[in-house]
């Protein structure tokens, strides 16, 4: 049996019930991946000083395969917000300047974010630019 969930289920989730979907697919991904569950650290916060980091995979080994988790280490933000707008690539684009995310990337690490929100083409294309621009005025190379 396979189980689907549409992109409009998903932007109807409460803040909340987002965060616990996504730390779900993150624990369920690295356990099949075997990463240990010692490596993957998930918050259920949905706001909070979180430095820019909601998850956090220490696949020291490399097991993950880069189809949904990154090998090595890795991080994750969270973007939830029924007005939507802290999903606006200018938000984005301050997340990324965030100092665990800047710690995150100069120990090698990849940044992933994840949002609430159905996007379309154009929409997706802007956020991932305010993202690359932002790690490029950091020196990293997205």
């Amino acid at each position: 049996m396979v189980f689907e969930i549409s992109p409009q289920e998903i932007e109807n989730l409460e803040p909340n019930q987002f965060v616990d979907f996504v730390n779900h697919l993150i624990e369920a991904e690295c356990h099949r991946l075997g990463i240990p569950p010692t490596s993957v650290k998930v918050t259920s916060k949905i706001t909070g000083k979180d430095r820019g980091v909601d998850a956090r995979i220490e696949d020291s080994e490399n097991r993950a395969d880069g189809r949904w988790i990154p090998p090595g280490l890795n991080i994750w933000q969270f973007k939830t917000d029924k007005s939507r707008e802290n999903t606006y690539p200018s938000e984005l684009r301050k997340e990324a300047r965030k100092e665990g995310v800047r710690e995150a990337l100069n120990g090698g690490g990849q940044y992933c974010v994840a949002i609430a929100r159905t996007c379309t083409d154009r929409m997706r294309k802007d956020r991932e630019k305010a993202l690359q621009e932002a790690l490029r005025e950091q020196d990293f190379d997205p």
